[in-house]
C-alpha cells in the first residue's frame, strides 16, 4: 500500500508539472522556436519538487478533506463513511 502511495505521488507530479510548466513558460516566454526546449528543461527541474511537496503536503490535503466532508458541510453519515472507504484505498 506504501508503494502504491508514493506512486501515486510521482504520476500526480509528472502531470502537474507536464501541464503547469507547459503554461507557465508559455506565459513568460511566449510561443516562439526555443519553446519545447525551455518547456522540458521546465518539466526537468519542477518534477522532483513537486514530487517532494506532494509526499509532505498529501497527508494534510487527505485531513483537510475529511473534515470538510464529515464535519458540519457533511450531509449524510453516508457520505462521510463513503468518502473514508475512497480516501483509505
Amino acid at each position: 500500500m506504501k508503494a502504491e502511495k508514493i506512486l501515486n505521488s510521482l504520476v500526480m507530479a509528472i502531470h502537474m508539472c507536464f501541464s503547469m510548466s507547459a503554461i507557465i513558460t508559455m506565459l513568460h516566454t511566449g510561443l516562439d522556436d526555443g519553446f519545447i526546449q525551455r518547456w522540458l528543461y521546465a518539466f526537468y527541474i519542477s518534477v522532483p519538487f513537486v514530487f517532494l511537496a506532494l509526499l509532505i503536503f498529501k497527508p494534510f490535503a487527505t485531513i483537510t478533506t475529511r473534515k470538510i466532508m464529515c464535519g458540519q458541510y457533511a450531509t449524510t453519515y453516508h457520505l462521510c463513511k463513503s468518502l473514508l472507504l475512497i480516501i483509505r484505498k
